[in-house]
């Protein structure tokens, strides 16, 4: 199957289990799945992260502004988090991340790991790279005028996504 690399501004709403998109080097492919799938219960996180840039490493503390738990950043262990990366610049996953909400509007998220969302990821803007995987288990919604890039890296949503704005590009 062609797909165009990118789409038109316009909503639209996808209703899926699973829905797949990969883009490696001149390789895209866009898989859906209408599975209907029970949805785990969704709890709230303990604390919300946001990134405030530094070195590129996603594990840096000093990178993260957490309320009520100075020193640490984004990763669920014992606490559960939300993360917010809205500054142009660059972070690299460099461990396997899972969070519960993700909320990204601008800069770039790259690295070889994983990144896990239990809940929504609102993207509004900025661009997903590297060979590791997204997984948007509570589904993505596409919002806000700015292009959504994807740039070798696999994205993988689950849940209810939705498209209101804005372009989705595959590179």
């Amino acid at each position: 199957m062609k797909m165009r690399t990118h789409f038109p501004n316009h909503a639209m709403k996808i209703r899926s289990a699973a829905l797949s998109i990969r883009s490696a080097n001149a390789v895209r492919r866009l898989a859906l799945a209408g599975l209907a799938l029970s949805a785990a219960p969704l709890f709230a996180a303990t604390f919300t992260s946001t990134w405030t840039g530094g070195s590129p490493n996603w594990s840096t503390v000093a990178n993260w502004n957490t309320p009520g738990a100075p020193g640490t950043f984004p990763n669920n262990g014992g606490s559960t988090y939300d993360a917010v990366f809205g500054v142009n610049s660059t972070v690299t996953l460099d461990q396997n991340i899972e969070i519960q909400k993700f909320t990204m509007s601008t800069g770039t998220v790259t690295g070889n790991f994983g990144l896990t969302t239990k809940e929504l990821f609102t993207w509004s803007g900025g661009i997903m790279n590297g060979t590791g995987v997204t997984n948007a288990n509570g589904g993505v919604s596409f919002s806000g005028a700015g292009n959504k890039d994807v740039n070798t890296r696999t994205l993988n949503l689950g849940g209810n996504s939705t498209w209101t704005a804005g372009g989705i590009r595959l590179g």
